[in-house]
């Protein structure tokens, strides 16, 4: 066995990235402390022998030092009712022998052997001393006073060792008489013993050490070329103004990130309108497309004319982990989303959104954006105050999150199987308000500080242990794969959720790169009031998401608008008019090194999950089939269909329609049947499908259909 020992004295821990280190148990070392001292004792006065003026204070003034420790040694012994150390007292007699030695022969090599005996019986006997502590084979009560920090090893040799990661100490800590800590393991709890239900236990979030933090680039003036970009924007609005005889002026602007918004104030008893009709010919002289108009600025008499940069400043997650109000905001559910065009930083509290959808065109940033929002709780949330369940049909989106502890499930791909899973999620949280209405309580977080303060109590005789709950974020994207396979169940979970699902520390996140009716169905935003648009393809898509145009106009690679609960977001805004923030960017590099911290830290708990179905949700995959196969209420049409087509060889949709009499739909889902008992191939295109059995095969096609 090997141990990592670290100093009891100074506290230090192992680097970012390995197991924390337990704190050790203090173990005294007095031998060593004795050595020392005898060794600056001697050492004192072979310096005044050797001295030419014998200078008897450095004699003196040692042994009176070495004499005073000994005797407030021995008598804090005396008065705790411990028996004199008998290795401290042979030092100590070593150490005066050694004095009178190198006084009375001043002889180089007689005081050699005399330094030369005096070190090895005395680390003789401190080695022994040692070994006894750490073997356990100490006798009598251990003296107190500072110490080495020694290990309790009790683990077998086959277990953890030195008290690794999950080893149980007890928090209340006692104080001796003389001012140390006894740093000693709980009752019952071995050392190295971890935790059987997977908890965090000491597990700490990594913070902001393992991302990168840069400070915000300061606006300057002078020659700085975002100063000169500017100002000659400026002179150019202004150019416009003048040119059509508009009586107004330029006043200022505010650099952002990516945009710049230009305020023009205008004259008394001049409309707005004369103003917003120019917006074309302000982006033809500066030379844009991407112009947005604010009519007027929120909170100012003036209208806002917000122009793309030429020279964008990148905003990283790390930056704003790490500023100010995120580190006032300690909040577990409070994520990074980036900085807002005046520079101020923008957090979103999803426990205040409550929930929130996301879209934006193929490279707009929303991928980068959901990889922000979990990195961010991975960085900030103990497992046992978050728990996440992410579901990634696309399958490659997640595939780096897959073994964070603070995953539910494992993250869940098949189509199938998220519908089940968020069925689970309101099978979960109506067994928290179950939970939450039975004691009193009307949000999860009053009925968690109840039970950390115990008073909520099991009744007499039940076997279930109450513990708080964590709050459940769920992350989907994409959602136009799951309304495509299960429209209906996926609508009505997130319908279901998403209108109460707030109170029970249950919370959606809802992305997708195609905004659509279908997609985003009414009553999916009618329960979803936070929204986060990034560039879209279209104005129809923009009206999907934000209920206005504005997303159509952002320039992409993060530039976002952001509308919902005002009270969601660190800067106070108009609900009447969204945020356009620069959404912050973290790297996969970085996102790797938190999750190797995190499953270092605490290893995955995964939760066995039963479907409302009944099963796991991982055999999803496997009854999606079973499904498939199953006719229900259509097994003699399937079975009239499948003798039609078998004996015909020709397998036509609208043969079907006009030889069963049924409607396209139905004539649809008879195919579809037909093609998962392998009795036709798939579909292409306009053609009709090949026959893949033949007419003497049939008796053996329809015996199966009836069996299944």
């Amino acid at each position: 066995m090997t141990s990592n020992m670290v100093d009891g004295n100074t506290g230090d821990w192992p680097a970012e990235g390995q197991p924390p280190v337990p704190r050790w148990t203090e173990r005294p070392a007095a031998p060593w402390k004795v050595l020392a001292a005898g060794e600056a004792y001697a050492q004192a006065g072979h310096f005044a022998v050797h001295t030419p003026a014998g200078d008897v204070v450095a004699i003196v003034a040692p042994a009176a030092v070495m004499t005073l420790l000994i005797i407030l040694r021995w008598s804090g012994r005396r008065k705790r009712g411990e028996a004199v150390d008998k290795a401290e007292l042979m030092l100590a007699v070593m150490a005066v022998v050694w004095l009178a030695v190198t006084v009375l022969a001043p002889d180089p090599a007689i005081d050699l052997i005399a330094q030369a005996l005096y070190l090895g019986i005395g680390g003789w006997v401190a080695a022994a001393r040692s070994h006894a502590i750490v073997t356990g084979n100490a006798s009598g009560p251990a003296p107190v006073g500072p110490a080495l920090a020694v290990p309790v090893i009790t683990a077998p040799d086959d277990g953890p060792v030195d008290g690794g990661a999950g080893t149980g100490w007890d928090e209340d800590w006692e104080n001796s008489e003389d001012g140390d800590w006894d740093d000693r393991p709980a009752d019952g709890v071995a050392a190295g013993g971890g935790d059987p239900d997977g908890d965090a236990g000491d597990y700490a979030p990594p913070g902001t050490a393992l991302l990168t933090v840069h400070q915000p680039a300061p606006v300057t003036s002078g020659d700085d070329p975002a100063a000169i970009e500017a100002r000659d924007t400026v002179a150019t609005l202004q150019k416009v103004l003048d040119d059509f005889g508009v009586p107004a002026h330029v006043a200022g602007y505010i650099r952002g990130p990516q945009v710049t918004r230009y305020e023009i104030e205008l004259e008394p008893a001049v409309p707005v309108k004369r103003v917003t009709v120019l917006t074309d010919n302000f982006a033809y002289e500066v030379g844009t497309s991407a112009i947005r108009v604010l009519k007027p600025v929120p909170g100012r008499s003036a209208i806002g004319i917000e122009i793309p940069n030429e020279r964008k400043d990148v905003v990283l997650l790390g930056q704003i982990l790490a500023s100010p109000e995120a580190q006032a905001d300690t909040h577990p559910l409070t994520v990074g989303l980036g900085r807002d065009v005046e520079g101020r930083v923008v957090l979103l509290n999803l426990a205040k959104a409550p929930h929130i959808l996301i879209a934006g065109a193929t490279g707009s940033g929303k991928s980068i954006c959901l990889a922000g929002l979990i990195t961010s709780i991975l960085t900030r949330a103990t497992p046992d105050e978050v728990r996440m369940i992410l579901i990634d049909p696309k399958r490659v989106e997640f595939t780096i999150f897959e073994n964070v502890p603070h995953l539910l499930f494992r993250v869940i791909t098949n189509a199938k199987a998220a519908a089940e899973a968020l069925e689970w999620v309101v099978g979960e949280m109506e067994s928290r308000y179950d939970d939450m209405s039975s004691y009193g309580y009307r949000h999860v977080d009053d009925f968690n500080k109840a039970v950390r303060a115990g008073k909520v109590t099991v009744p007499p005789g039940s076997q279930r242990e109450i513990r708080p709950y964590p709050y459940l974020v769920v992350v989907i994207d994409e959602l136009a794969d799951l309304m495509m396979v299960a429209p209906k169940d996926v609508e009505d979970s997130i319908v279901r959720t998403g209108q109460l699902a707030r109170a029970a520390g249950i919370h959606l996140v809802l992305a997708t790169q195609t905004p659509r009716v279908d997609v985003v169905t009414g009553m999916i935003k009618a329960n979803v009031p936070a929204r986060l648009a990034f560039a879209t393809s279209s104005l129809d898509d923009s009206r999907v998401i934000l209920g206005r145009p504005g997303a159509e106009q952002l320039t992409g690679q993060g530039d976002a608008l952001y509308t919902g609960e005002p009270r969601a977001v660190s800067v106070p805004f108009d609900k009447s008019e969204p945020i356009r923030l620069q959404n912050a960017y973290v790297t996969e590099d970085e996102i790797r090194a938190v999750v190797a911290h995190v499953q270092a830290a605490h290893p995955p708990a995964w939760q066995p999950a039963t479907a409302p179905s009944g099963g796991s949700l991982a055999a999803a995959p496997e009854r999606a089939r079973e499904d498939s196969l199953d006719a229900g209420d259509d097994l003699e049409l399937l079975i009239a269909a499948a003798e039609l087509i078998v004996t015909s060889q020709f397998g036509s949709t609208s043969m079907l329609q006009r030889k069963l009499r049924v409607g396209f739909a139905r004539a649809g889902r008879l195919m579809d049947l037909l093609e998962a008992h392998g009795v036709v191939g798939p579909a292409e295109g306009s053609k009709a499908r090949d026959v893949l059995k033949a007419p003497e095969e049939l008796s053996e096609v329809l015996t199966a259909m009836r069996s299944s």
